[in-house]
């Protein structure tokens, strides 16, 4: 999967900064602890951004910045779901 991108907003003076989020893949559901599955943590996923603003150079706090990059995913996950059961609504209704 290819990284998400967004911008992060400096707290301070709103400059919009771009940063990448390589979602996180959770543990693989497994019962077996003979399987290899059984071991895998998942991957926590990885932020790329920067560490202060370029305006008014105050520091980011990376955890804040991972949040806000989770939240706008899972934004555009579910505007996309939304858009796919709209499109399968009115391609129902034109059946008719």
């Amino acid at each position: 999967m290819s990284p998400f991108l967004f911008s992060y907003p400096c707290p301070s003076c709103e400059t919009e900064h771009p940063c990448s989020l390589s979602p996180p893949k959770p543990a693989p559901p497994c019962q077996d602890p003979s399987s290899l599955a059984y071991s895998d943590p998942g991957d926590p996923g990885d932020l790329e951004g920067p560490d202060r603003c370029v305006n008014c150079d105050e520091v980011f706090d990376q955890d804040d910045l991972y949040d806000e990059g989770i939240r706008k995913l899972e934004q555009a996950e579910a505007d996309a779901a939304d858009e796919a059961a709209e499109r399968e609504y009115n391609y129902k209704r034109e059946d008719y």
